[in-house]
């Protein structure tokens, strides 16, 4: 049974039985006591070495077989400087490369996979060494022979990480890294059985590990936190952790636990240890970020860089506007939304009707190079004109940077107006009946937000009306023109029946004024409880049409309209709530005339204005509705915002109420 073994060493305690030695002498047993001072002569008996104190120059020259390799020449040359936490030169220098090389000549292929499985504990001591060892090899008695074993385990004992009981992170990282698909599969297969040996025995022979583990329970469910007996009795460790759990090794079981306990130092054990979950914070909260920024800074500043991009193009060409004395009010609207967008004008001329001259079509001609801008004044006098279509043609009579604009007809056939261009026009209201409701959502409703709390009863007790429609631009620029206020920015998505937009607070208070002054009647914003109820319409649901955002009922990030996430809808492009009103969810945040409380506790039950009674914040005041550029939930019935009284933005727009 011993034969395999050419050297064989008996190793006795010193009070050993005489008779016992000698027969063990005689069949070639070197003896020895079992004593520190005998490791010289068993390493020099095992290798071949000739005893006594050497330097490590001299033990290298001196290996008997060809098939024992010298010592890595990086590690002799300096061996403390491989135990620090940076390698000697950079984890990505030719000195970690040529270090890798040398450690394979030196161990071999199953001595580097040994090595690798010490890697991933991160306090390697010898005991543990060998149980790794074995269940490793074990199983291969033709090729991994008993001497084999013996040399292989020699060699690694050699190495710094081994003599010092520790190997740092940098070098453990690069080892387990380089392992491909069948290596890793064992050496965790190899630690699954080991740990599962510790958890089920408990006795003086086992191995005992300085980190914190999960127990037998939490390594089944994968869930619980890893606890140590005692807090001070271990340390933890992202890869030991992620190989007790059946994880691979990847980059992520380095780089990133690292990283987050660097950016979170009191961060709880059971996060840092577990990288998946990790990457799934930093994925929510990366996409969050992205979506903030983009929604906050980005998309606007890109909308501005197109915008501007455009005014630059459009300002290189000068229009000549030619009309009718019919077309005239169309000709004021289309030069001023073609000024907004940077276009240069001549004088306007009144034609010459001439007998025989054909009305059917506006027409457009424009000099060489001129065609997409050409197509761009089309789209939007096509807008102006309810889809009258519009002809193009390039002509080679007119100046270089010239278009020349012929309005002879200001509507397609088969579409109607309120009234001309330039005359005052009331809003369409709705009666509103008076009624009871519930105000603000139940704590179940999902989306729900604190604000939107505590839901109480108000009492609508008189009827009032309300805009049928969001306030338009054509109804805001009749306003603005005949006040000289700025006319607000549409975007380059069009004007006319879509809902006004970037326009304050303060500009909407404005506004009901003059036209309560134009109308002689009393014209206001409606009150927050007023609002609700009309958009609630006597539903209970989350949106008035169901608990469900559904598809193609509002514009919205995510409603599954042709607008979504791009621009407002023009006005009554959705079927209308039950009390008759169109956009009461999505298009653009409806401003209402109370201030901002952070809930409904002290609320008025009668419907009124909650102005600044309850600590309220009447500079800034709510909106309601949500926007083409929210998320689904923001369009729910109850759900409320706030906004600055002078912010004016894409997302902003109102609806008139009066009373009666």
């Amino acid at each position: 049974a011993l034969e395999p073994w050419a050297s064989r060493v008996w190793l006795h305690p010193r009070d050993a039985n005489d008779a016992a030695t000698t027969l063990l002498a005689q069949r070639d047993f070197k003896v020895l006591p079992l004593a520190r001072d005998s490791l010289p002569q068993l390493v020099a008996h095992l290798t071949g070495l000739q005893s006594g104190p050497q330097t490590g120059t001299q033990v290298q020259a001196q290996l008997p077989h060809p098939h024992l390799l010298s010592f890595p020449a990086v590690i002799a040359a300096e061996p403390e400087a491989w135990l620090r936490e940076q390698p000697p030169y950079g984890v990505g220098g030719a000195g970690l490369s040529e270090l890798m090389r040398q450690l394979e000549r030196f161990l071999g292929t199953y001595g580097l996979r040994l090595l690798r499985a010490v890697a991933v504990y991160p306090k390697p001591h010898w005991q543990l060494t060998q149980a790794l060892d074995f269940l490793l090899f074990g199983d291969y008695q033709a090729a991994c022979p008993p001497e084999r074993r013996e040399q292989r385990l020699f060699r690694l004992s050699r190495l710094p990480w081994l003599t010092h009981g520790h190997m740092p992170d940098w070098l453990r990282i690069h080892l387990l890294m380089a392992m491909d698909s069948a290596e890793r599969k064992q050496i965790t297969t190899v630690w699954q059985r080991l740990f599962a040996q510790l958890i089920d025995k408990e006795d003086r022979n086992s191995l005992s590990l300085e980190i914190r583990t999960p127990s037998r329970r939490q390594l089944k469910i994968r869930l619980s936190d890893f606890q140590a007996r005692k807090r001070a009795e271990g340390f933890d460790d992202p890869i030991f952790a992620n190989i007790l759990l059946g994880g691979k090794l990847g980059l992520l079981d380095f780089r990133l636990p690292q990283a987050m306990a660097r950016i979170l130092p009191g961060a709880n054990r059971w996060f840092i240890l577990r990288p998946a979950l990790m990457a799934l914070c930093v994925a929510i909260i990366g996409f969050w970020g992205v979506n903030t920024l983009w929604y906050d800074f980005g998309r606007i500043e890109i909308i501005n860089f197109q915008k501007s991009r455009l005014e630059q193009m459009n300002a290189q060409w000068q229009i000549a506007l030619d009309y009718r004395p019919e077309t005239q009010s169309l000709a004021d609207a289309l030069q001023t939304r073609m000024q907004v967008l940077g276009y240069r004008f001549s004088e306007q001329t009144e034609q010459v009707q001439q007998a025989g001259t054909d009305t059917q079509f506006n027409r457009i001609r424009y000099a060489s190079g001129g065609e997409a801008a050409a197509q761009r004044i089309a789209q939007s006098l096509s807008w102006l004109t309810y889809g009258a279509q519009s002809e193009l043609n390039e002509s080679s009579e007119l100046a270089a940077g010239m278009i020349q604009i012929q309005l002879s007809r200001t509507y397609q056939h088969g579409a109607g107006f309120q009234d001309e261009l330039h005359s005052f026009f009331e809003p369409v209201m709705v009666r509103i009946a008076p009624g009871k409701f519930r105000m603000g959502s139940p704590e179940n409703e999902s989306g729900r937000r604190d604000a939107e709390g505590p839901q109480h009863e108000v009492t609508i007790a008189d009827a009032f009306e309300i805009g049928k429609y969001e306030v338009t631009f054509a109804e805001y620029d009749t306003f603005a023109k005949d006040t000289n206020r700025s006319l607000p920015d549409d975007l380059g998505w069009g004007r006319g029946n879509r809902p006004v937009m970037n326009v304050s607070f303060d500009d909407a208070q404005a506004y009901v004024e003059w036209l309560s002054e134009k109308a002689g009647k009393k014209y206001r914003l409606p009150t927050e409880a007023e609002w609700e109820y009309a958009a609630r319409a006597g539903t209970a649901t989350a949106y008035w049409w169901g608990k469900d955002i559904g598809r193609n009922n509002a514009v919205c990030f995510g409603c599954g309209s042709q607008w979504d996430g791009k621009q407002t809808a023009p006005a009554g492009s959705f079927k209308p709530n039950p009390f008759g009103l169109f956009d009461t969810a999505g298009n653009v945040w409806e401003w209402t005339q109370d201030c901002w409380h952070e809930n409904y506790e002290g609320a008025p039950e009668d419907g009124s204005a909650w102005l600044e009674a309850n600590d309220g914040d009447c500079d800034r005041r709510v909106v309601r509705g949500g926007s083409w550029g929210n998320i689904p939930q923001d369009l729910r019935s109850a759900n409320r915002f706030r906004g600055i009284t002078d912010d004016a933005n894409n997302n902003l727009g109102f609806r008139v109420a009066r009373d009666m």
